[in-house]
């Protein structure tokens, strides 16, 4: 969004007023503001004109109220009213793009893309959708992936939410919980045993992967065995 310094060095710009179109008691402003001009109403009363006090919209574009020249009050976004004063109506398939993708940036200056960039006096334009959408993208790059990481007993891609171990890895793992849970450890003694530091999880995995029934009694002989040999059988 838009800093201090920013507005700060806006505000040095040369400043451009330009009738509305459709709008003839304003003007907008090429630093983006609007303002009401000096006229006379229907009653015959004598306004006098003001720039307008902007408010945000729900989209998060500052937007101001105003009366058409159809006599109807219109509430209307001020980057659209900059590019109507300056630039006349889009033509069909364009829109109002901002350059630099803040929205809080309203500037315009002749020249197009040329006028817009870092240290140039424009932001608005009118373009396609589809150089709205790459304005984003440049504004605003997709971070890149990280490198999928690899378990290096298997050479296997990391899944889900562990950091060195692939699926055999969590599998050999959840068996020899099992195991060890089977032969009356408990789960603090298992973890402790298998370095793990979260007991709680090691359980989880000995039941979603091993099969490991908690309400079972302990079977001292065979179950650790049988871990150990799915072990060998799918370490390599």
């Amino acid at each position: 969004m838009t800093t201090e310094s920013d507005r700060t060095e806006r505000d040095q710009l040369p400043e451009e007023w330009a009738r509305i179109p459709g709008y003839r008691g304003y003007e907008a402003s090429s630093r983006g503001q609007i303002r009401s001009v000096d006229r006379v109403s229907a009653a015959g009363k004598r306004l006098t004109g003001r720039v307008l006090k902007p408010r945000l919209s729900t989209a998060g574009y500052w937007q101001v109220n105003l009366t058409g020249d159809d006599g109807q009050a219109v509430t209307q976004p001020v980057h659209q009213l900059v590019m109507l004063a300056f630039e006349g109506p889009p033509k069909p398939g364009q829109q109002v793009r901002h350059f630099n993708d803040d929205p809080d940036d309203n500037r315009w200056a002749p020249g197009g893309e040329d006028a817009c960039g870092p240290g140039k006096p424009g932001n608005l334009l009118y373009g396609t959708p589809e150089q709205n959408k790459q304005d984003k993208l440049r504004n605003h790059p997709p971070r890149p992936r990280p490198a999928p990481r690899v378990c290096e007993p298997h050479g296997r891609t990391v899944t889900g939410g562990s950091k060195t171990r692939c699926d055999l890895c969590v599998r050999a793992l959840a068996a020899q919980a099992a195991g060890l849970l089977a032969e009356g450890c408990t789960r603090e003694q298992a973890a402790e045993r298998l370095n793990y530091s979260h007991p709680e999880g090691l359980e989880q995995l000995a039941i979603r992967h091993a099969g490991w029934d908690p309400a079972a009694p302990a079977r001292p002989r065979g179950v650790l065995a049988r871990a150990r040999s799915w072990w060998r059988r799918h370490r390599q």
